[in-house]
């Protein structure tokens, strides 16, 4: 619908059908007028008052909007009828190992060190934990967290404990944590600082609340390094889980193979080149769910080997790997 073309005298009767439409996919897609004043590009108030036909000033600018909005909820609805879904969280082996960790370091209560090569499903797994268990809180750890203070401030925002400033601080997470027999599983640990590690251990003695810290290779050999220094000897000392992943296990590729469905024995050795490569089982969803999507673009109902080489190249670059069996 163009609303230029619309001469005034239809105007108003043309604005009464997007507003039905509006209201049609509202229901559909579960929206605020919030979010469908975003979306479209206009304020909260100026919506509502189109959207209730009390607007007071010229509608058309607004009316045009609209028309995009709706638009672009077409072309949505079209990309999700023929973008693939990737299964729902898999409980591999490495992630019942995981989240096994998990457990006892929550509930012993312990420190716990996970590293491990990067798309092996360590954050996945700890998702998974804390989606089935209470006061389980996962921390994202990155470069502006180096610092003991900013690491802190992190650790109070996510549990939403109120913010105190200075020594205060560290005493408000502390009573918080207390009794409430938690587990904090600090995702990228790497990234810490060795201050802000060994806050965190303070709060572990304080509050008996379990600690995970997880992260890629490199975190062991931190930790390992700690290790050896008498100034660290109580943070060393304390960590009684520790968990090297190398990378994924035949198991684990073999178990959200099946999670995929029906794939034919050449996709999945297929499937298992890319595993092995770096990104590993997160590269080889990645390269499933784009391989999916062209398949139902053709109107296929399998993946083929050629849909997964396609893939390959939109998610990679270079020849797609060959994968090779160990010799028995």
């Amino acid at each position: 619908m163009n609303m230029a073309v619309i001469d005034k005298g239809n105007a108003e009767m043309a604005r009464e059908e997007l507003r039905a439409r509006v209201r049609t996919e509202q229901a559909r897609l579960g929206l605020s007028q919030k979010v469908i004043a975003d979306q479209s590009g206009m304020s909260g108030g100026t919506f509502s008052a189109w959207f209730n036909g009390t607007y007071k000033g010229v509608y058309e600018t607004y009316d045009a909007l609209i028309v995009k909005w709706l638009e672009s909820c077409s072309a949505r609805s079209r990309i999700r009828a023929v973008r693939a879904r990737a299964p729902e969280f898999v409980h591999t082996h490495t992630a019942r190992k995981l989240m096994a960790l998990m457990e006892a370091a929550q509930y012993g209560p312990e420190l716990g060190v996970v590293a491990g090569a990067a798309g092996v499903g360590k954050t996945m797994a700890a998702r998974a934990y804390a989606g089935q268990n209470p006061n389980v809180w996962i921390i994202t750890a990155d470069e502006s967290m180096k610092s003991a203070a900013a690491t802190l401030i992190e650790v109070e925002d996510v549990l939403g404990c109120a913010s105190e400033r200075g020594s205060r601080r560290v005493r408000r997470v502390e009573r918080y944590l207390e009794g409430r027999q938690g587990l904090i599983v600090i995702d990228e640990a790497q990234f810490l600082s060795t201050k802000a590690i060994e806050q965190l251990r303070s709060i572990f003695d304080k509050t008996q609340t379990g600690i995970v810290f997880m992260g890629n290779a490199p975190l062991n050999d931190r930790f390992g390094a700690l290790g050896r220094l008498p100034d660290h000897a109580q943070l060393f000392s304390r960590i009684d889980e520790w968990e090297i992943i190398q990378g994924p296990v035949s198991q684990d590729v073999d178990a959200i193979l099946d999670a995929w469905g029906e794939l034919g024995s050449d996709v999945r050795e297929a499937c298992r080149a890319v595993a092995v490569q770096q990104g590993a089982l997160r590269s080889m969803n990645k390269v499933l769910l784009k391989a999916s999507t062209m398949a139902r673009v053709r109107n296929a109902e399998t993946i083929t080997v050629d849909d997964v080489k396609a893939a390959w190249k939109k998610h990679m670059t270079g020849e797609m790997p060959v994968f090779r069996r160990a010799a028995a």
